[in-house]
């Protein structure tokens, strides 16, 4: 297998025949024995199954094997057996994460394995297909691909509570790893930073390291830097958001003036009863046309109107965003105690971790730094 040129040969010799000579029971029953008893052979058989689905266009052996090895029972004192499938499973979903998806429902079985390393395997695998999803544009991405994807962080999320350290670990370096994809998630992202303040506190030094790590990036790849530059200071952005709400409640016309809004609708009526009146042919004369002056004073009144309403939607939208900022900045207001907390930790990654952490902080103007 370390060759390549032997492995790339050895593998179209097998895909020539699963494709064309029926071997493929026989191959899925090498596969499943060569992921229990070989340890290095779990990429390399996703690599085959890889080159089968996408160059001879036989998904077919993939979804078996994969079938076959939701279903399967693992010794619980087999260690061997566990990692290597779950090197296997993560790596096909890299390679094939479309082939994949359709299994999830079965392969989501494993996550409720005895087996720590198969449940870190699904929690890797969820943020490989959320990846492929993401990165979908266009007419692909429909209802049922958001329905995917918030199935797939709500695995994350809740994992973030495992009952074994590594797999809380794998699904906060999981997020790290969504943290650069292009789409920003922010209801996601919020909560994902709320789950990571709250894992600073977690019995295990290493996922305590990785939650600070996993707030840094969040720091790092926020997407609160379109209007106002990337700064996250509390102060700035609430006083923004005083400005858009004095803004907001300036444009809401005072009670008590008569309306702006009666006068277009009026015209409108006007022009639907000439109409009906015109085609109804009754003889009696449809009422005083506007004069020019009033059509004018009319169309303005509808324009402001426009205008406002316009003023008033975007205005929103900016509230709405400055509000989010400032969720953000607030976790990481009472995420900073307990972060400076541990750097005084005996683990000295966690310390290093923690320093970093009042770095990237400072850097982005966060008061508690």
């Amino acid at each position: 297998m370390k060759s390549t040129a032997i492995r790339m040969h050895a593998f179209k010799v097998l895909c020539i025949a699963v494709k064309h000579h029926g071997h493929a029971f026989g191959a899925q029953t090498s596969i499943i024995q060569n992921l229990s008893y070989f340890e290095h052979l779990s990429e390399p058989m996703a690599e085959f199954l890889h080159i089968l689905a996408e160059q001879y266009d036989y998904a077919q052996l993939t979804e078996e094997v994969l079938r076959e090895l939701s279903n399967k029972e693992f010794n619980s004192n087999d260690a061997k057996g566990p990692k290597s499938v779950s090197m296997f499973i993560t790596k096909i979903s890299e390679l094939a994460p479309r082939l994949v998806i359709k299994q999830m429902t079965l392969l989501a079985k494993l996550l409720d394995s005895e087996s720590y390393t198969l449940r870190c395997a699904i929690i890797e695998v969820c943020g490989n297909l959320i990846a492929m999803l993401s990165k979908q544009e266009g007419e692909e991405r429909s209802e049922t691909h958001k329905g995917q994807i918030n199935a797939f962080f709500d695995v994350l999320e809740e994992r973030l509570l495992d009952i074994n350290p590594y797999c809380r670990c794998r699904a906060i370096q999981v997020y790290v790893k969504l943290c650069d994809l292009e789409t920003k998630f922010p209801k996601r992202r919020q909560t994902a930073a709320e789950l990571a303040a709250r894992s600073l506190e977690d019995k295990s030094s290493n996922v305590r390291r990785n939650a600070i790590k996993l707030l840094e990036k969040l720091v790092s790849t926020h997407p609160f830097g379109i209007l106002h530059g990337g700064q996250l200071s509390f102060k700035e952005w609430d006083a923004r958001l005083h400005a858009v709400d004095a803004e907001l409640n300036a444009l809401k016309p005072p009670p008590g003036t008569p309306g702006l809004v009666e006068k277009p609708e009026a015209t409108v009526d006007e022009s639907l009863l000439d109409e009906a009146t015109q085609l109804a042919g009754s003889p009696q004369k449809q009422p005083v046309p506007m004069t020019n002056e009033q059509k004018q004073a009319a169309m303005e009144a509808a324009m402001a109107e426009a205008a406002t309403s316009e003023a008033m939607t975007k205005l929103q939208l900016t509230r709405r965003y400055y509000v989010e900022a400032l969720r953000f900045i607030e976790v990481l207001h009472t995420a900073s105690p307990t972060v400076s907390q541990l750097l005084s930790s005996k683990n000295k990654s966690e310390v290093i971790e923690a320093m970093d952490f009042f770095v990237i902080i400072d850097a982005y103007k966060v008061e508690t730094a």
